[in-house]
Order: C-alpha cells, then sequence, then structure tokens
C-alpha cells in the first residue's frame, strides 16, 4: 500500500475506501496464492482501507495463509478486514491480523 496518499478521500473508489494491496479480477475464474502478506505505512493522512485483499467471492478460499501488519504511520489510520470484508482488522493497537 502506498506509503503517502493525500486523503482517505482522494484513495478510495466505487464506495470502497482504499484500493486492495491484492487483487484478483472479477474476471478471473481460477487462481491459488499462498502466504500473502499486506503491510502498511500511513505516513501522513489518516487513511482508512475497506480490504487488503479482494478477490471473486468464489476464490477467497484459494487464498490461504494472509497476513496484515502495521509497520508504522498515522495513529487514525485503519485496515477494516484482510479479505472482502472478512479477517482481522488492523490499527496503531492492534498491528497483526491473520487468516488460514
Amino acid at each position: 500500500m502506498p506509503y503517502d496518499p493525500p486523503t482517505a478521500d482522494a484513495w478510495k473508489h466505487d464506495g470502497i475506501n482504499g484500493y486492495a494491496s491484492y487483487k484478483v479480477s472479477v474476471r478471473v475464474k481460477t487462481h491459488e496464492a499462498w502466504g500473502i502478506g499486506v503491510y502498511n505505512v500511513f505516513y501522513n493522512a489518516p487513511v482508512i482501507v475497506d480490504n487488503a485483499i479482494e478477490t471473486p467471492a468464489a476464490l477467497e478460499d484459494k487464498i490461504h495463509h494472509k497476513i496484515i501488519f502495521w509497520l508504522n504511520g498515522n495513529k487514525e489510520s485503519i485496515v477494516k478486514s484482510i479479505i472482502n470484508g472478512k479477517g482481522g482488522s488492523l490499527s496503531v493497537s492492534n498491528r497483526k491480523a491473520t487468516m488460514d
């Protein structure tokens, strides 16, 4: 994820906060991945991200051993979920979330 998005409002699309760091297109029918790790360092403006990873719903179970990690940044920033609204959230008080 970017270190310096200008504002939370500038870094959103289609009603979704932020952009997934790992995204599988809705057109993809088969895809599998292991050990996906996403970290964040949001230095300036507070940033809200809905999903660290986005995939078509049918492929969610094909993304194995996911982790998101807070390295540093604005204390008001948050990543709401690991994948497609599921899994733990990430903030300055909860610096790591994992999902198998």
